[in-house]
Parts: C-alpha cells; sequence; structure tokens
C-alpha cells in the first residue's frame, strides 16, 4: 500500500509541474522576444541621442532611460508562476499523509495489537 501511495503522489507531482513547465518555456520565449525588441530600441535611441545636439538629445534620453528601466522589468520578470513558499506548501501536504501512514505501518509492526 506504500508503495501505491508513493506511485501517487509522484504522478501528482508530474500532473501538477508539466503544465508549469509548458507554461514556463512559454514564459521564457515570449521574454527574449520582448528583450530583444527593447534592446534594438534602446540601440536606436542612443545612436540618436549621439547624433542630435545636447538640448536635441533629451527626450531621446529619456526614452533610452525608459526603455532601459523597462528591460531592466522584464529582465527581472520571474518565469516560473511558482515561488519557493507554494512549492514548500505543495511538499507538506503531499507528505503529511504519506508520514502518518507510514507512522502507523511502523507503530503497528513495533507494537502489535494483540488481543
Amino acid at each position: 500500500i506504500l508503495c501505491y501511495i508513493i506511485v501517487f503522489i509522484i504522478i501528482g507531482l508530474i500532473a501538477f509541474f508539466f503544465p508549469q513547465f509548458t507554461f514556463h518555456r512559454a514564459l521564457e520565449a515570449k521574454k527574449k522576444t520582448i528583450l530583444a525588441e527593447v534592446g534594438a530600441k534602446c540601440e536606436q535611441s542612443f545612436k540618436k541621442a549621439r547624433q542630435d545636439s545636447w538640448i536635441a538629445g533629451i527626450p531621446e534620453i529619456q526614452q533610452l532611460h525608459n526603455l532601459s528601466m523597462f528591460y531592466n522589468t522584464i529582465r527581472d520578470t520571474p518565469t516560473w508562476i511558482l515561488d519557493i513558499k507554494v512549492i514548500g506548501k505543495l511538499i507538506i501536504s503531499a507528505l503529511t499523509p504519506l508520514l502518518v501512514l507510514l507512522a502507523k505501518i511502523l507503530i503497528g509492526h513495533y507494537y502489535p495489537i494483540t488481543s
């Protein structure tokens, strides 16, 4: 019976994490695309700001600053939708019934109830 529980826990974890992994890969691909687009816009703004005079380049410098902030925000955005607290709760909720069953089996094995 313990083997069945372990198998069910493993299947449950796979069923839980597989969709998360698929979503993670899609987010990674989209993140790379956005970062490449923003990086190209940053290069264009930087080149234009260098070509313009100091006063004329101020709007380009402001746009470059905004693009840089956006780039950093996208770069720092996590692509896993789970954080460590959620994973910890999942593991605890999956292991608690298993530990209770294991304790019952061990107690019953070492301290059998005799009538």
